[in-house]
């Protein structure tokens, strides 16, 4: 038989639905009351399930899901409600009832929280949220009692002998009974409720597509979207990631959070990872000139992602943005989006047990809005960090982000929130710059205007070295990421301090500081001869090139001089000294985003065929998830090590007679944490 007719009589044979296979009952386990519950509340701390429903239909539920848990599956009422209660509870239902009456057409099967919380619970437990997993979940792997929590349509468990699912579920006779809703329309309405979450928060309806287009039709479509609608939706989608990914302390007790960020200083590092889509190593989209060039080209179904490229700026040049990466860096490049995730991390003074979680995400095309993206991601940590009266510390960054972001951007708002910086710099940022009053900025640091030129350029000398070095020993340039100093550097850098400027108040949320010239302040390293006037009996480096047009750094009589950040020295200033001990600790913290990026990939981010639906904001959600899990999977590792081995150990109380679902539980008591709940 020949190939063709082999492949034809395949295409002819009919084929069971995928859709009906997968949602069947299997051997996997219940997901736990408690596990999704406890989902639920941390949700609720956040307000993300309160959002979703003044988003999708203008009124709140929160409180009737929470009394619905509290319920503990007894279906019956209750007289301890006073009359105050009653009446408040009966103007509220009035509310909700009066929204829903002008909620237009027909009510929804599934609440598109339920498949949140459900697609949450199956990532934190390590398997793919498809669409088909979900549909499957909430048929067969949930309690009565979940499903009443849930508010999940009877129909879903009804069965055509008039019986529900419930009074087969656990027998023999679960594998065989037939349901009056198909598997197919149980699917149907899931994918429905999906759709319905992702058009809340998505910012280009209509963009991603099941086959490949020309560009210049999604071009056409992606200009005919309202800006003002587009900016909406992606301020949306930015919210309600990041309260998901806080919602991950919310998963365990008010003790042990407080325990999480006791030894935190509020230090952050912050780095971009490739979310890799589901497409073929080397497939992808058009490429910005290919779009200009030859827009009747066909472009890739996810039309908003774009190539990320592992060095330099991940946009096909190296951290100059001027040179090209070479042939063989490109070859490895993904289609993909971008996350930028704000890390905690350790500071220079204290290295105390934290866990390496995220506090903030960002999410856009790989290489796009540096400075924007890692301040949203900042602006979520912040919020932690004022709700658990955190102080700012230090941003440690690759040089993307630190010092490439524009100044407004990213260094001068975060600035204002209290943060100090620690960063390296490329080969052509090192060196002198001006500064205002006279004043030269050399690596991030103020300084004398007669400092010499081989002081102020000895860390350019020193990275010339590494290079060839690095060359020599047959490393590619683009490894050489971190600053390694050598004894002659060490020898330079300790003369260069000399000519530092005397702080007299560190640089503030404004910009600005107060600086002193090192000649006339007992700190001050200096001799120099525009300032003979104040000689004193200490050891001082003479100044022999002092400028021949000295500025009101060299020439005024107050004992301080402020001086703001212009948005030149402001982007390049750093409160750390390159190559000292203290920088090398602190940018050694790089280590806990990468590693971050590392592990969140190994929890399934890094699979693309993980996450085969096409949208924007679905590729968004199933990112913010996936952090989600790896926070819940790395706060509960650090748990286990440090909090719950310092606990007093105690008799176990008797074990309570087994009742259905959760009883009596406070709405401000917090629940167990995740180990304790996994199926």
């Amino acid at each position: 038989m020949s190939g063709r007719r082999a492949r034809r009589k395949r295409q002819e044979k009919p084929r069971p639905s995928r859709k009906l296979i997968a949602v069947a009952p299997d051997d996997r386990g219940d997901l736990k009351d408690r596990q999704l519950t406890s989902l639920i509340r941390a949700f609720a701390r956040e307000g993300v399930l309160s959002q979703i429903k003044i988003w999708h239909h203008g009124y709140d539920d929160v409180k009737t899901i929470l009394e619905r848990i509290d319920d503990g599956g007894d279906d019956s009422d209750t007289n301890s409600a006073t009359d105050a209660d009653t009446d408040t509870e009966a103007k509220e239902k009035a509310e909700r009832d009066a929204a829903r009456a002008r909620v237009k057409g027909r009510p929804e099967s599934l609440d598109p929280r339920t498949f949140l919380v459900v697609q949450t619970a199956l990532t934190e437990l390590g398997e793919p949220g498809y669409i088909a997993s979900v549909a499957h979940a909430i048929r067969f792997r949930l309690s009565k009692h979940a499903a009443k929590i849930l508010d999940i349509h009877p129909d879903f468990y009804e069965l055509a002998d008039g019986r529900t699912f419930w009074d087969v579920k656990g027998t023999d006779e679960e594998r065989t009974v037939a349901f009056t809703k198909s598997a197919e329309a149980i699917y149907e309405r899931v994918h429905s409720a999906y759709e319905r979450l992702s058009d809340l928060v998505e910012p280009y309806p209509g963009a991603a597509s099941r086959s490949a287009r020309k560009w210049s039709d999604v071009k056409a479509l992606i200009d005919a979207l309202d800006a003002e609608g587009v900016a909406m939706r992606k301020e949306r989608l930015s919210w309600l990631l990041n309260a998901l990914l806080r919602a991950s302390l919310h998963r365990y007790s008010r003790e042990e959070r407080r325990f999480i960020l006791k030894n935190w200083g509020g230090s952050l590092a912050i780095d971009g990872t490739a979310v890799p889509l589901n497409c073929p190593k080397g497939w992808g989209g058009l490429s910005k000139e290919n779009k200009k060039k030859n827009p009747d080209w066909l472009h890739h179904p996810e039309a908003m992602a774009g190539w990320h490229i592992r060095t330099g700026n991940h946009a096909g040049f190296e951290d100059d943005g001027k040179t090209p990466v070479s042939p063989d860096q490109l070859k490895k490049a993904d289609w993909a989006y971008e996350a930028h995730f704000a890390v905690m991390c350790g500071d220079e003074h204290h290295q105390r047990p934290i866990p390496r979680i995220a506090l903030g995400m960002s999410f856009d095309i790989p290489a796009g809005r540096i400075g924007e993206n890692s301040f949203t991601a900042l602006e979520s940590a912040f919020v932690v960090m004022n709700e658990n009266h955190v102080s700012p510390g230090t941003i440690v960054a690759d040089r993307a982000v630190l010092p490439g972001a524009q100044y407004d951007k990213f260094k001068q708002p975060a600035r204002k929130m209290g943060f100090k910086f620690c960063h390296d710099f490329r080969k052509d940022q090192l060196g002198k710059y001006d500064a205002p009053h006279g004043i030269k900025q050399i690596q991030g640091r103020l300084y004398c205007p007669g400092t010499p030129d081989a002081m102020a350029n000895a860390a350019r000398n020193l990275r010339t070295r590494n290079e060839r070095a690095a060359a020599k020993a047959g490393v590619a340039p683009e490894d050489l990421r971190d600053f390694e100093p050598d004894k002659t550097y060490d020898a330079q850098r300790a003369r260069l301090a000399n000519f530092e400027l005397t702080v007299k108040e560190p640089t503030n949320k404004n910009g600005r500081t107060r600086v002193a010239c090192p000649a006339t302040t007992a700190g001050g390293g200096v001799d120099c001869p525009l300032r003979a006037l104040f000689p004193d009996n200490k050891t001082r480096t003479q100044v022999t090139n002092p400028p021949a047009m000295p500025g009101e750094i060299c020439t005024s009589h107050q004992a301080a001089l402020s001086m703001h950040h212009t948005d030149t020295t402001g982007k390049y200033a750093m409160d750390y000294v390159l190559g000292s001990p203290e920088w090398r600790t602190m940018m050694g913290n790089r280590n806990d985003v990468e590693g971050y990026n590392k592990a969140i990939k190994k929890d399934g981010l890094g699979d693309g065929a993980r996450r085969p639906y096409r949208g924007y904001a679905k590729q968004a959600l199933s990112t913010a998830q996936h952090a989600f899990a790896t926070n819940v999977r790395r706060i509960r590792e650090f748990l286990t090590g440090h909090f719950r081995a310092s606990q007093p150990t105690v008799d176990p109380e008797p074990t309570p007679p087994t009742t259905p679902g959760i009883q009596n539980i406070e709405l401000d008591e917090d629940l167990s944490p995740p180990d304790q709940l996994a199926a």
